[in-house]
């Protein structure tokens, strides 16, 4: 993935192909991210894929490791990271090994943050823990599962995906279009931001909890992407027509606060609803004098648990669960899998880790759930849901 640096050059290339500096190549090989903002890790192409270091004042490399008596002297890496100072490489047959001297023989490399914390799993080979290890020597659990597209933010916060839900951990947990993939947090004005890509809207960025937001690179066309806060306050992201990020393929995207919002969340269709009247065939239409009196209205259709369901897509896999009394004239619905039934302000049907929140507490209506929501940009917003012991 590319990597930007705090003065807003992008770094970028994958695998075989070249890496370069804001589309300009400077050598075969991989790139793995800014070490500081003058100076770019990667993997040398042109010297057996040792992992290594360009200059771009002097135009000079270098290997990361000098020292022929260092264990790691002369090795390459399949995954390789750099920020904050701090560099960290994963080799096949070697395990993670680091400019600080962390090594661990077993351990999966997941990324490094902005403050040079990397984070990694202790067994390559597992589903988890994943782990943060901090400049300090610190350590800290991101979660007891894999952190797929982990972004440590800085401060023990970070933000991942995870079976293309979005966990977070330090930051408010925010809303989801969708299945989500490369989520990235940012801090703009005292408020948090989340960007991610799905199908259903492509790469967007919006308020943690507000669907009111902004296109990146909209639906249905290729886009890799990553971002970054500037030293200069500009929000930043680069953006890769291509999977390789080669020259001519990543382009620069600045976010224009100033402008219109708008809502991100694709409608939603009623699977109910009638054809559109141009499909009916003339022939079907009753003469006039067929059309029964106004007094003889049909009564209205009864809705069923179908029509009930809050607006937003059911997750895959979604089951019946159990409510259980929040004590507060609220009740939380806990599923099979030890997860909670979470309903967002904008209608997206979501699990959470712990109940009681206001996004997991519903009040109990006639045979169905209701949660009532701050939709912040939309004002008070209700959802009504089938029973718990109905819901599908």
């Amino acid at each position: 993935m590319s990597s930007i640096n705090s003065r807003g050059q992008i770094l970028h290339g994958v695998g075989g192909g070249q890496v370069s500096i804001d589309n300009v190549p400077f050598s075969q090989g991989a790139a793995g991210g800014w070490a500081n903002d003058d100076i770019a890790f990667f993997a040398d192409g042109e010297n057996e894929w040792v992992i290594s270091l360009y200059d771009q004042l002097t135009k000079q490399r270098q290997r990361a490791i000098l020292d022929s008596n260092d264990p790691y002297y002369g090795y390459g890496a399949n995954a390789l990271y750099a920020d904050g100072s701090i560099w960290a490489a994963w080799l096949n047959g070697t395990g993670l090994y680091s400019f600080k001297g962390f090594n661990r023989p077993r351990a999966g490399l997941l990324g490094v943050g902005a403050d040079g914390t990397i984070g990694y799993k202790p067994l390559y080979h597992s589903n988890g823990p994943s782990i943060a290890h901090e400049p300090d020597e610190s350590e800290w659990k991101i979660t007891d599962g894999h952190a797929s597209d982990l972004m440590l933010v800085g401060n023990r916060r970070a933000i991942w995906c995870e079976s293309g839900i979005i966990h977070v951990f330090g930051i408010p947990q925010p809303s989801q279009i969708g299945r989500a993939w490369f989520p990235h947090a940012f801090l703009i004005d005292g408020r948090w931001w989340v960007s991610y890509f799905c199908e259903e809207a492509g790469v967007v960025l919006h308020p943690i909890s507000s669907f009111y937001g902004y296109t990146i690179s909209p639906a249905g066309v290729n886009c890799w992407h990553n971002g970054r806060v500037l030293a200069n306050g500009v929000l930043r992201f680069a953006l890769s027509s291509g999977e390789g990020e080669q020259p001519g393929e990543v382009r620069a995207f600045d976010v224009d606060f100033s402008m219109p919002r708008v809502n991100l969340a694709p409608p939603v269709a009623h699977n109910d609803a009638p054809p559109p009247h141009n499909d009916i065939p003339h022939n079907d239409v009753p003469p006039h004098n067929d059309v029964p009196p106004h007094n003889d209205v049909p009564p209205p259709v009864e809705e069923d648990d179908e029509m009930l369901k809050a607006y937003g897509k059911v997750m895959d896999g979604f089951l019946p669960g159990t409510e259980h009394d929040n004590g507060n004239g609220t009740v939380s619905v806990q599923k099979p899998n030890g997860k909670w039934l979470c309903v967002t302000p904008y209608g997206s049907l979501e699990e959470r880790d712990t109940p009681g929140g206001a996004w997991e507490s519903f009040k109990k209506g006639k045979g169905c759930l209701i949660a009532e929501r701050d939709g912040e940009d939309r004002g008070p917003l209700v959802y009504v849901l089938p029973a718990a012991e109905t819901l599908e």
